[in-house]
């Protein structure tokens, strides 16, 4: 392509930072690979032949198309592009989830994001298999081969009745709630959330009353 666009081996063998004998016996060879003569030579001029005009065309192309793949192959590394799983508990979607996934869209725009509503437990086995690459889960977590970063942090609070007898103080002590029915979400789906639960519980001094679990959580807030 530089022979073809300076028409001189000189010019061109300093646009290529190379010697001239080396930069002619390489289009020679090129010439014998292809079995087509791409320059017409005189000891005055250089030119192109009509197949030497098609080649460039062609090449210019190719070469347009690897600088492409580069960028494409660069972005993909830099996670611009491509596809991102992520893994979510249901709350999340009350939280975090909406306004992160709005902002993450805005910056990368070519990535599509898979979502996935899973509990820790799930997100973990998921992590490990590499069936999402992202989780938004619930604390506590304690696996060495996971990375986890604190992107949100939330106080419990208390979800009562309209008409119950606490619903109307701004603030409820723990100790105020030992003789009410709790609704929680089951062990087996967030263990270390649940014993969390129990254990500030505790601490209180009583051991929650759970009259009915929930999966979901606004089942838990309708029930």
């Amino acid at each position: 392509m530089t022979v073809a666009e300076e028409l001189h081996f000189g010019r061109a063998a300093q646009r290529l930072q190379i010697a001239q004998p080396p930069l002619s016996h390489q289009i020679r060879q090129l010439e014998l690979e292809l079995n087509v003569q791409l320059l017409h030579r005189t000891k005055r001029m250089v030119r192109l032949t009509e197949a030497g005009q098609v080649f460039l065309q062609q090449a210019r192309q190719i070469l347009a198309k690897s600088e492409q793949a580069i960028e494409a192959a660069q972005r993909a590394n830099r996670g611009e592009v491509g596809c991102l799983g992520i893994g979510f508990a249901g709350s999340a979607t009350y939280s975090i989830l909406p306004i992160t996934l709005r902002t993450f869209r805005q910056r990368f725009p070519d990535v599509r994001l898979i979502l996935h509503e899973m509990t820790t437990a799930q997100q973990v086995d998921a992590l490990h298999d590499n069936r999402i690459q992202l989780g938004f889960i619930r604390p506590p977590l304690n696996d060495d081969e996971l990375k986890v970063e604190t992107v949100l942090q939330e106080s419990f609070v208390a979800v009562l009745p309209e008409a119950h007898a606490l619903a109307t103080q701004a603030q409820v002590s723990l100790r105020s709630l030992c003789c009410e029915s709790f609704v929680l979400f089951p062990r087996h789906l967030g263990t270390g959330f649940y014993d969390q639960i129990i254990s500030i519980c505790q601490q209180a001094g009583f051991t929650p009353q759970v009259a009915q679990e929930a999966n979901e959580l606004h089942v838990a807030v309708y029930d």
